[in-house]
């Protein structure tokens, strides 16, 4: 398999229509005619994603966030990006990224975090996926932090009946139209990074850390590569956590 039919096989689940404007994704760094011999997929391009690509020989890496988020104007060592750039060249190694296309996808990442936590007739709305369960908001709650493995933080009202949640894997708690709409259509609104100031503004809430919720990435990508190419998963989390 060629890099370029590598990429246009995740498109073909993922289309690039579904997109966010702001987004980046496809092929970042390779020769689109070069053959494929092992991939490894992880949630961030890094050096040390580079460093484990090379020792396993593998010859490309597939990531959910993308290397290059702006216009590249300089690619130098001075900071992160331009030295997982530039080891990435010297190694023959390409890297392609798939981003709000793979959270959007029917079979990516919101409608099988939805599905992980028992729900049921998953719908893909604007960035995220609304779907119905039928518990409470503590047992919801419970639910998602032993089925992810992670400490989460969710509203006081435990006991509130959930039939509806919407969830936005990532950065959800940046954007107040999300707010605005899990609060119209949900019971709950499920994502990250939410601040303090939004769990006294608006309805239940639940935060799941951001690498968490979108690390099923690698198993997502891992699937559908089954039986075409070798794919190695590289668990990069960028930092600690610890409980008191």
């Amino acid at each position: 398999m060629k890099l370029n039919e590598l990429n246009d096989l995740i498109y073909s689940v993922a289309p690039a229509s579904l997109c966010a404007e702001w987004d980046n994704t496809g092929i970042m760094i390779g020769n689109p005619s070069e053959t494929v011999s092992k991939a490894v997929v992880c949630l961030d391009a890094t050096e040390g994603a580079v460093e484990f690509a090379s020792k396993q020989g593998a010859n490309v890496i597939i990531s959910h966030h993308p290397l290059f988020f702006a216009d590249v104007k300089s690619i130098t060592s001075c900071d992160r990006v331009g030295r997982t750039a530039i080891e990435a060249i010297k190694n023959g190694i390409g890297i392609l990224s798939h981003h709000t296309n793979m959270d959007c996808s029917p079979i990516g990442l919101n409608a099988t975090f939805a599905e992980m936590c028992g729900g049921y007739d998953v719908e893909i709305i604007s960035e995220g996926a609304l779907f119905k369960v039928d518990t409470t908001l503590g047992e919801l709650a419970d639910k998602i932090a032993k089925t992810f493995k992670t400490n989460i933080k969710v509203s006081s009202e435990k006991n509130k009946k959930i039939k509806k949640a919407f969830v936005v894997t990532g950065c959800g708690g940046r954007d107040k139209d999300l707010f605005e709409f899990a609060s119209q259509n949900a019971d709950v609104y499920v994502t990250g990074e939410i601040k303090h100031n939004c769990f006294l503004d608006y309805g239940s809430l639940i935060e799941i850390p951001h690498y968490s919720a979108e690390i099923i990435f690698c198993d997502i990508i891992e699937k559908l590569l089954k039986g075409k190419i070798e794919v190695l998963k590289y668990f990069d989390k960028p930092y600690d956590e610890i409980n008191f």
